[in-house]
């Protein structure tokens, strides 16, 4: 019984398997995968344990492939573009996204010194992270988008009262 699993093995794998773009590929047998790449495992602790130091492995024998599906990994987590999307949804993504994130950004530079930046860059960072190691999407980027709201509207509000001021 394995009341609870990080997935760290399946996560990994699907990060970084042969055919690995960054993202979760639809039609893929990550299961199939991992079965032939451990082989027969005692139980799920065992198997997960074990795709893991391949996993690692792969990633210490090919570091400039690991970094560089890393930095695939952070374009894919921070874009407002989705692959598979239509173009009209993909813009509106786009055009809704860009302009939040760009607030927001300038929100926590001009917010640095005040005590609510650093939970929200640490977030950001961790969230980041997390994805350029395992596999992104941008749909997990959800708490940090909601998180991202505090910095773009003080930014807003800021350059609103600088308006109404002059």
């Amino acid at each position: 019984l394995v009341p609870i699993s990080s997935n760290a093995g399946m996560n990994l794998l699907i990060g970084h398997e042969p055919e690995a773009r960054g993202a979760y590929r639809d039609g893929a047998d990550y299961v199939g995968l991992l079965h032939h790449i451990v082989g027969p495992q005692p139980d799920a602790i065992s198997r997960e344990r074990a795709v893991v130091r391949i996993v690692l492995s792969w990633m210490a024998e090919a570091p400039l492939r690991t970094i560089q599906l890393g930095m695939r990994k952070l374009a894919l987590f921070w874009s407002p573009i989705v692959e598979g999307e239509t173009l009209l949804r993909n813009l509106v993504a786009a055009l809704s996204y860009l302009p939040v994130l760009g607030l927001a950004l300038w929100g926590l530079w001009q917010l640095r010194r005040h005590p609510i930046a650093w939970p929200l860059t640490a977030l950001a960072l961790a969230l980041s992270l997390v994805h350029a190691l395992f596999f992104a999407h941008t749909r997990f980027r959800l708490p940090l988008d909601a998180a991202l709201i505090v910095p773009a509207a003080w930014s807003v509000d800021h350059l609103l009262s600088r308006r109404a001021r002059s």
